[in-house]
């Protein structure tokens, strides 16, 4: 009859940090997050008396293995994406699928928008809203948003190399580009083989190289092999970059 009780026994629960109950464990959790956001806003080394311990990777560790419960609690799972961003991986799938929840955690990894849910990458208006706050986000949203002209166009005039995520059709558009390269030069190297041939998408992304302050990629080095030849494209390119030259077919 033992056998049998213990086949049937439910799972013991594991909680984090040891604790005996949820209340305990979430208590236990939020002091832990609340002491590392202090300690990044303030800039103080993670400390534990007077010996070193990296608070915060015991912390992740910790999180990971919390009980469900706890990783299906809004305010637990706030805190702990406020400290890290990749713990939305394990959140709820109701909390991955809160916006609120999603953006906290964006704002400390912009990656982890890629464990949030398949309903939310795909929302317009809020694909909107993060890519207001990191351009390349563009990458996690869905394949009908990186076909959507509107969706790359606000990436594209963040952050130029958001191009890169857009869809081929998109990086075959003349107006996406030309936005994309007025962001940044050599964005020129995400268009299409095609638009990377077009001597007036070529020469505006040269101009505006020039304009751009410090150091930049070669343009030249991105357009096309056919254009490299082109007198006017080669002398634009060499006026501002001398070692451009070495890219001229």
């Amino acid at each position: 009859i033992g056998w049998v009780e213990e086949l049937f026994r439910p799972p013991k629960v594991v909680r984090a940090y040891g604790a005996s109950s949820f209340a305990e464990e979430k208590r236990l959790i939020l002091e832990k997050a609340y002491l590392l956001s202090s300690q990044q806003a303030s800039g103080q080394p993670q400390q534990l008396g007077a010996q070193p311990v990296n608070l915060a990777w015991e912390f992740i560790f910790k999180f990971e293995s919390a009980s469900s419960e706890l990783r299906a609690d809004r305010e637990v799972v706030l805190a702990a994406v406020g400290v890290y961003g990749g713990l939305l991986r394990f959140g709820s799938s109701e909390l991955r699928n809160d916006p609120e929840v999603v953006l906290a955690a964006v704002a400390t990894i912009p990656w982890a928008v890629e464990h949030a849910s398949k309903e939310l990458r795909g929302d317009k208006d809020f694909v909107f809203t993060l890519l207001k706050q990191h351009a390349d986000t563009l990458k996690y949203a869905s394949e009908d948003l990186r076909n959507d002209r509107d969706v790359v166009l606000a990436a594209v005039k963040e952050r130029g190399s958001a191009l890169q995520f857009a869809s081929t059709s998109l990086q075959a558009d003349s107006q996406v580009v030309l936005a994309a390269v007025q962001s940044a030069s050599w964005a020129l190297a995400y268009a299409s083989e095609d638009l990377k041939k077009d001597r007036d998408v070529v020469m505006f992304a040269l101009k505006r190289q020039s304009e751009e302050l410090g150091p930049s990629a070669n343009v030249l080095r991105h357009a096309h092999e056919a254009i490299r030849d082109d007198p006017d494209v080669v002398l634009e390119a060499i006026k501002h970059q001398g070692e451009a030259l070495k890219w001229a077919g």
